[in-house]
């Protein structure tokens, strides 16, 4: 497919559904989408093959970018003018384009391990409790054991969460660049009262901008990106 935004490709089909439980756009999906990628695409003169799924969530008004497949939620895709989803498809081109997709892929795996051991000392330890001595060595065991790694967890929490935020306000400079500054505006005025119903921990803890911190951000790069790209006085066409 020339867009190059093709439909799910059959080589990512299994690997997403049992990711996202992600699945190919219907045809009445494929009408909204398509129209609204033609666009992207050519503002953003990128024609790299990459796969599109939907994921059924109503409540989730956003898109997200696995490797080399653009994930949209039936929230945004049902909920969104035609510029609100264009500018969304161009923030996930721009994580693309910046490399975004690959460090989720290196979070998501990264954190595998640290699961798979913690399953496996959990359950050795049900299984020893029936032991009181080894019981309470496995229980010391474990306790210098969670210590360190509730740390390490931590720390790398904390650094994913700045480097994650930090990836959403360039894919916001990629879309206000290439001209969809106005519907990625209203899309975050659409979308921010969902915010004020986070609890505090949520927004202390979420990996995303406030919606008011993208805002003011896309408003200063604007700004900026106006003043540099406009004529210089006296320059001749």
């Amino acid at each position: 497919m020339y867009l190059g935004l093709s439909l799910l490709s059959p080589k990512l089909s299994s690997f997403l559904i049992y990711l996202k439980g992600a699945r190919r756009p219907t045809q009445n999906e494929a009408e909204v989408l398509l129209p609204a990628v033609q666009e992207v695409v050519k503002s953003c003169r990128f024609y790299k093959e990459i796969s599109l799924s939907i994921i059924d969530d109503e409540l989730d008004q956003s898109a997200m970018i696995i490797g080399d497949s653009i994930l949209v939620s039936t929230g945004l895709l049902n909920n969104s003018g035609e510029r609100e989803l264009q500018a969304i498809l161009a923030c996930e081109i721009g994580h693309y384009v910046n490399g975004d997709s690959k460090f989720n892929i290196m979070i998501e795996f990264a954190s595998q391990p640290m699961i798979i051991v913690s399953n496996m000392l959990n359950y050795v330890l049900e299984f020893v409790q029936k032991i009181p001595v080894v019981s309470l060595f496995f229980s010391l065991l474990m306790l210098i054991y969670w210590i360190p790694l509730s740390a390490l967890s931590s720390i790398l929490s904390l650094i994913e969460r700045q480097v994650l935020k930090s990836n959403v306000y360039r894919a916001d400079q990629y879309a206000v660049m290439h001209g969809f500054s106005d519907g990625l505006k209203s899309f975050l005025e659409q979308i921010r009262h969902l915010e004020q119903k986070k609890s505090f921990w949520s927004k202390m803890t979420d990996s995303s901008p406030s919606t008011s911190s993208r805002l003011l951000a896309i408003e200063k790069f604007t700004n900026s990106f106006n003043r540099f790209n406009q004529p210089q006085h006296g320059e001749n066409f």
